[in-house]
């Protein structure tokens, strides 16, 4: 495979000593040679069964450098990485806009070591988009790999349940993208910024859990709220993990927001106040038990 073959050439030699982290192993046949590549390798996949397909294929090759790990890049924090020294993130997994540029982003943001980021199917729209959006930004430089790397056409075989055997296409568009990162990546956007917060009035209750309303934190300092209009945010004195809320309709002095080490939830207080009035919560995260239950049937 001239992706995997790519890689190899790449990496082999420096990666001696280098721990990579592989999002979405689906076989395990690329963690197979990362494995092979680097000194570890944490791979990370939301899917139990693709975990067990690949720890299966690890088994049977005997690579004992190989992480499991069962995340949920959309909810759960990357603070787990935080005592890993990681150099290299192979991104193959979510292959939405949206998805490609928070697993980069989250790369840039808590793996301060990180080196290189690598990206699969380029050649869908979403990814491809999202990794030109970077390289504009001036904070990657890549390098094509794999199938189209030279821009030369390539056959690739569609599974068609209409046509026995599939049907054979001709594409020029890119396999994958090895990118080194550059000065300025560590300078993103915090990645609370455009994402929904449910806010819940404390305490509590197990028994009745239902949110009053919803914040969405925008790039300009605007906030804007299901329930109580517009309002404005900017970071306090003390610590960029909390935010100076101003919500005249919720509140008629200041408010802090004190957010958790990953950024997806946080407690609201009147500010200078210790108690908290609301908790916010991510939508993501909010929704999570929603998704573990649909994916018992």
């Amino acid at each position: 495979h001239l992706y995997k073959r790519h890689l190899a050439e790449h990496f082999c030699g420096m990666g001696a000593n280098m721990t990579a982290v592989e999002l979405g192993v689906y076989h395990g046949y690329t963690t197979s040679i990362l494995a092979n590549m680097f000194k570890k390798v944490i791979a990370v996949d939301v899917n139990k069964g693709n975990i067990e397909t690949a720890a299966k294929t690890l088994g049977e090759l005997e690579q004992e450098n190989v992480v499991f790990l069962m995340m949920d890049l959309m909810a759960d924090g990357w603070s787990k990485f935080a005592s890993n020294d990681v150099k290299v993130v192979v991104i193959d997994a979510d292959h939405t806009y949206a998805g490609v540029k928070r697993d980069a982003g989250n790369a840039f943001r808590y793996l301060p070591e990180v080196q290189w980021l690598v990206f699969h199917d380029i050649w869908m729209d979403p990814v491809a988009l999202a990794v030109h959006e970077f390289e504009q930004q001036g904070l990657l430089k890549c390098t094509a790999v794999g199938l189209g790397f030279d821009g030369s056409p390539y056959a690739y075989r569609v599974v068609d349940e209409h046509l026995p055997g599939g049907v054979t296409l001709i594409r020029q568009k890119l396999e994958g993208k090895i990118c080194r990162r550059l000065l300025g990546s560590e300078i993103v956007q915090p990645n609370f910024i455009d994402q929904q917060f449910m806010l819940y009035r404390q305490p509590i209750s197990t028994t009745k859990i239902c949110a009053t309303g919803a914040f969405r934190f925008h790039a300009n300092h605007r906030l804007k709220t299901a329930y109580w209009k517009m309002g404005s945010w900017r970071y306090s004195n003390y610590s960029q993990a909390r935010l100076l809320v101003r919500l005249p309709r919720m509140a008629a002095t200041p408010l802090e927001a004190h957010f958790n080490l990953d950024h997806n939830a946080f407690l609201l207080t009147y500010a200078g106040h210790a108690a908290a009035q609301w908790f916010g919560l991510s939508v993501n995260y909010a929704d999570r038990p929603f998704h573990v239950a649909r994916a018992l049937f």
